[in-house]
């Protein structure tokens, strides 16, 4: 019963109710979905675009955004700079002999399977990166929409004054709750 009684003051000093919570975690989740699908998808472009490429003496540079973009830094040492290209280089190399990678690289020609599997690694420590701001900012997001979602319920809009003011905007129109259909000469 504690945890119930913790659970319900909670909420009733942040102003919410318990209908509030899946509209929480929905919002909550459809951010946290965007945001892996837009840093994966941008570390893939960018690492298939040269961006941030450096030139190192290692012979192969890496395809990775964030490493190099860390090797441009000259406060590292070149001899640092060196061995993380050699390790990432390395694990790229490895990560191409994978039997999934080449699985799907057999299934999905057109879509490089290790650039794939690296973005979805420099993504993901990018996101580790920010997650002093993204989580703070996904929880306000999702408790300012659960909020707005009970202000807009509870003012009595209901799919009847929804179909009014549908049917104000354009010709294919929802009847108004007051009209019935028999009275309109279409």
């Amino acid at each position: 019963m504690a945890l119930k009684e913790s659970v319900d003051s909670f909420l009733a000093t942040h102003d919410m109710a318990p209908a509030d919570i899946p509209v929480f975690l929905f919002v909550h989740t459809a951010l946290s979905a965007a945001l892996v699908g837009s840093t994966w998808y941008l570390s893939y472009v960018a690492a298939g675009s040269g961006i941030g490429a450096v030139s190192l003496d290692s012979g192969e540079a890496s395809k990775s955004l964030i490493l190099n973009a860390l090797l441009s830094v000259p406060i590292f040492p070149e001899k640092f700079r060196f061995k993380a290209n050699q390790v990432i280089v390395g694990l790229e190399m490895s990560t191409s002999s994978s039997r999934l990678v080449q699985f799907f690289q057999r299934k999905f020609p057109n879509i490089d399977a290790t650039r794939l599997v690296s973005s979805y690694v420099e993504a993901k420590v990018g996101r580790l990166f920010f997650k002093p701001i993204t989580v703070p900012g996904r929880i306000w997001i999702s408790y300012k929409a659960s909020k707005a979602l009970r202000h807009w319920s509870d003012r009595g809009v209901t799919k009847d004054h929804l179909a009014f003011y549908h049917g104000r905007m354009g010709p294919l129109l929802a009847v108004a709750p007051s009209v019935s259909p028999s009275r309109l000469n279409w």
